[in-house]
């Protein structure tokens, strides 16, 4: 977790709970289906187009892995496989 002078960021730290918070929501939202929105197990959607950039970040928030989030894991690992996907991540440098 970043520091200034051996302090931690309180502002950082209320974005790392609440990254964390969040990431717990999309596992659960996440424990019966294969994407965030759509019938049955859903269809990639703009839901899940627009979810992307701030799970795709994690690393940014302090959140180095993604294990004890399994559910998220695989929607990410899914989602990177589409092909859109990862013509826009090419495309761009973040």
């Amino acid at each position: 977790m970043p520091t200034i002078n051996d302090r931690r960021l309180p502002l950082f730290i209320g974005y790392h709970e609440e990254t964390r918070r969040l990431y717990g929501v999309l596992e659960l939202g996440l424990s019966d289906r294969d994407w965030l929105a759509g019938p049955g197990r859903g269809k990639y959607t703009i839901a899940d187009m627009n979810v992307l950039p701030w799970v795709r970040l994690h690393g940014r928030a302090g959140i180095h892995v993604l294990d004890e989030w399994p559910n998220l894991q695989a929607w990410l690992a899914r989602t990177y496989e589409r092909r859109g996907v990862k013509a826009a991540i090419q495309s761009v440098a973040v």
